[in-house]
């Protein structure tokens, strides 16, 4: 009896031995053929920007630009404003921006740029154009 339990200990040892030897051998065989299609993709993408350049086109990555829902909020909250106001400054509705900082929806690129200047005005051009937008909204 202890002779059969031994001998099926070791058939167990020995299936999951070479099964998990040929998962390893399937993963590194994905893996290689992941391997080389990223390798071809950047060869594809190298090329198609040497084209582009050859024609004259700009292709400079552009920055990233953050907007969570945190920073949204954190930079409203920073400027002193109300949800109103900043829907007002970015030509948005206010349903809008709270949605922004919810994160139930996240700003277009025209808007995440529009918010991007904003933090890049000195305070007073950021005084100056807070205050027309109050007075716009609440004229």
């Amino acid at each position: 009896m202890v002779s059969i339990q031994h001998q099926l200990g070791e058939l167990l040892e020995t299936i999951v031995r070479e099964a998990s030897t040929r998962a390893f051998k399937e993963y590194d065989r994905k893996l290689k053929q992941q391997q080389e299609t990223v390798s071809e993709l950047k060869e594809s993408v190298g090329m198609i920007q040497r084209q582009l350049r050859s024609f004259g086109a700009n292709i400079t990555p552009q920055p990233l630009i953050r907007t969570s829902a945190y920073d949204i909020r954190n930079f409203r909250k920073k400027l002193g404003i109300t949800q109103e106001v900043f829907a007002q400054i970015l030509h948005v509705n206010t349903r809008t921006v709270i949605r922004w900082e919810k994160s139930i929806a996240v700003p277009h690129l025209k808007h995440k740029k529009m918010i991007q200047k904003l933090k890049a005005m000195d305070k007073t051009t950021l005084c100056q154009v807070i205050q027309e937008s109050k007075a716009a909204l609440y004229e």
